[in-house]
C-alpha cells in the first residue's frame, strides 16, 4: 500500500514537493519548496539588513511584554521558548509561510493548474502546533508569525475575513505527515541561524493533528480581532504591529522568488520589475 508521505509527494522534475509553478512555463519547470524558501532567504540576508533589524526590535517589545505577562500571570515552564525567541521571524516565517502546499490535494492542485487556494491557513497551523510541541507558550510567541503567514497573500483583508476562511478548512491525518516532511525540509535552510528550534523540529512529533492548530487559529484571530480594535497599547496591539511588519517583506519576497524561479529563466529584467512593483 502506497504511504501517506509517497501520496502528497510530487513526482514532478524529481522534487519531493513544489511551491509553485506559471501557467504558461509549467510543462517545462516548476519552483520546489527548497528553490522557493532558498531564494527568498537569500535575497533577505542580502539587500534587507536594515528592514530585518527593525523587525526585530518590534518582536524584542512583543516578546519583552508577552514574558511581563505570562510572569505576572504566575506562567511557568517556558524553557523551551529561546527556541522560538532567537529565530529571526521573518526568517522563520519564509521557511513555513508555503508549508501548506504540501497536502496531497494542494500538490495536486499546483500540478494541474498552478494554484493552491487558502494554503496559509495549514501553514499557520502547523507553526501553531510546532510552536506548541516546543513550549505551552510557544503559540503565544508566534502570534506575529501566524498573522503574517494568514496575511501575505491578502494584506487588506480583515480579521474577520480571515476568521471566515478558516472556519472553511478541513484537514486529515495524511496531512499531518505530508506537511509535517515538508517543513522539515523548509526548516533546514535555517539550520545555521535558528539552531534550537531546527533541531528540536527533528525529534518532536506534533503533539496536536493539524486540525487541532486549525481550531487554534479560529480562537486566535477571533480574540484580537475582538481586541486590537479598541485596546490601544495591548499585546494583541503589539503583534499585529510585528506581523504588518514582516507581512510587508513576505509578500515582496515571495513575488520576487516566484517570478524567477517559475519562468524557468526567461524572466526579463522589466518582467520582473512589473511583477514585484505592485508590492
Amino acid at each position: 500500500m502506497e504511504s501517506a508521505l509517497n501520496k502528497c509527494r510530487s513526482p514532478t522534475a524529481g522534487k519531493p514537493f513544489i511551491a509553485g509553478c506559471n501557467q504558461k512555463y509549467k510543462d517545462i519547470c516548476y519552483e520546489s519548496m527548497e528553490e522557493h524558501v532558498g531564494r527568498m532567504l537569500e535575497e533577505y540576508r542580502r539587500s534587507m539588513g536594515s528592514v530585518g533589524i527593525a523587525v526585530k526590535r518590534a518582536y524584542a517589545s512583543y516578546v519583552k511584554e508577552l514574558m511581563r505577562l505570562i510572569g505576572e500571570g504566575g506562567g511557568h515552564g517556558v524553557s523551551g521558548l529561546y527556541k522560538i525567541v532567537e529565530c529571526d521571524p521573518v526568517e522563520l516565517v519564509i521557511a513555513l509561510h508555503d508549508v501548506g502546499k504540501c497536502t496531497q490535494r494542494y500538490q495536486k492542485s499546483l500540478r494541474e493548474n498552478c494554484t493552491a487556494p487558502n494554503h496559509e491557513i495549514i501553514s499557520a497551523a502547523y507553526l501553531y502546533s510546532l510552536s506548541l510541541s516546543i513550549d505551552k507558550q510557544g503559540p503565544s510567541a508566534t502570534i506575529p508569525h501566524m498573522l503574517a503567514i494568514l496575511l501575505h497573500h491578502h494584506s487588506r483583508r480583515t480579521l474577520k475575513d480571515v476568521l471566515g476562511r478558516i472556519s472553511s478548512i478541513e484537514v486529515s491525518g495524511d496531512d499531518d505527515a505530508c506537511v509535517s516532511e515538508c517543513a522539515l525540509i523548509a526548516l533546514e535552510a535555517l539550520r545555521g541561524t535558528c539552531t534550537s528550534l531546527v533541531n528540536s523540529t527533528s525529534k518532536y512529533s506534533l503533539p496536536r493533528p493539524l486540525q487541532y492548530g486549525v481550531n487554534g487559529l479560529k480562537y486566535m484571530i477571533g480574540l484580537i480581532d475582538r481586541v486590537v480594535e479598541y485596546a490601544e497599547g495591548n499585546i494583541a496591539v503589539l503583534a499585529y504591529g510585528v506581523a504588518v511588519r514582516i507581512t510587508g517583506v513576505l509578500s515582496i519576497l515571495d513575488r520576487y522568488s516566484a517570478s524567477i524561479n517559475r519562468s524557468c529563466g526567461r524572466l526579463t529584467e522589466e518582467d520582473l520589475e512589473r511583477d514585484v512593483a505592485e508590492y
